[in-house]
């Protein structure tokens, strides 16, 4: 064969491979017990279930990944107590994008509510997205509310 040929060839089939690998990149598996958050052109699109999805590259971003199952947080508060939270995203959007962490929001909940009790707690908690389940004291593991 002629050079010309050859280097056709690898040329031809350098762009396949690459416009395979080009393609692949938007293949997403979410698994099951988790969510994500696609965004099209950096802003939000739509939250994705378990399962495969094909979305086009450089136009669909996975933005995050979530767990829908019960998970739990250690916190050092202000006072010097730890505390475990537990808690489960409910609402994937409103968490993701808002402004507070679950610090900050717990910090502003205890800082600011004369009598903390376990609906104040929920109800706060709604408002950035998450469901609490509980809180407790993480030395002894007894409920704290």
């Amino acid at each position: 064969m002629e050079f010309w040929l050859i280097a056709i060839i690898v040329i031809a089939a350098v762009i396949v491979i690459g416009l395979g690998i080009f393609f692949a990149t938007g293949i997403y598996h979410v698994k099951e017990g988790r969510v994500a958050i696609m965004e099209k052109y950096y802003e939000f699109y739509e939250v994705l279930g378990p399962g495969w999805y094909y979305y086009m590259p450089l136009i669909y971003h996975r933005r995050a990944w979530y767990s829908t199952e019960m998970q739990c947080r250690t916190y050092t508060l202000e006072n010097k107590n730890t505390i475990n939270i537990y808690y489960k995203i409910v609402d994937v959007v409103k968490y993701h994008y808002g402004k507070i962490t679950i610090y900050d929001h717990l910090m502003d909940i205890v800082n600011n509510c004369d009598e903390l009790t376990e609906d104040i707690l929920k109800e706060r908690f709604l408002e950035i997205g998450i469901e609490f389940i509980k809180i407790e004291d993480a030395r002894n593991n007894s409920v704290k509310v």
